[in-house]
C-alpha cells in the first residue's frame, strides 16, 4: 500500500471517529434538552397547581372568619340569656374557627413562598 493511501486512511478513519464523537454529543444534547423540557413543565403545572391550593387556603381562611364571627355573636346571645352551656359551645366552636383561620393563613402563605421561590 502507498504511503498517499495510507495517509489517506488513517486520515479517513480520524474523521469516522470525530463524526461518531459528534453523533453522541448531539444524541445527548437532545436526551439533555428531552429531559429538561419534561422536568420544566412539570415544574410549572405544580407551581399553578400549589398557587391554587394556596388561593384556596386563602378563600377557606375567610370562612373560617367568617365561622368565627357567627359563633361569637351566638356566644354573646346565650350569655345575655344565662344559657351558660350554650355559651361554651359557642366559645369553643369561635376558639376552633379561630385556630383554623390562623393555621390555615399561615399554611397559604408558606406554599405561596415556597412556590414564588422556584
Amino acid at each position: 500500500m502507498s504511503l498517499e493511501k495510507r495517509i489517506l486512511n488513517k486520515q479517513n478513519d480520524r474523521l469516522k471517529t470525530n463524526l461518531a464523537q459528534q453523533k453522541v454529543e448531539l444524541n445527548l444534547i437532545a436526551d439533555v434538552e428531552k429531559a429538561l423540557d419534561k422536568a420544566n413543565s412539570k415544574r410549572r403545572n405544580l407551581e399553578k397547581l400549589a398557587k391554587k391550593i394556596s388561593s384556596d387556603l386563602n378563600e377557606l381562611q375567610s370562612d373560617y372568619a367568617i365561622a368565627f364571627q357567627i359563633a361569637k355573636k351566638g356566644e354573646n346571645a346565650a350569655k345575655e340569656i344565662g344559657a351558660e352551656d350554650l355559651r361554651k359551645l359557642f366559645g369553643n366552636r369561635a376558639d376552633e374557627a379561630k385556630d383554623y383561620e390562623g393555621a390555615v393563613g399561615r399554611a397559604a402563605n408558606k406554599i405561596f413562598s415556597a412556590v414564588s421561590g422556584i
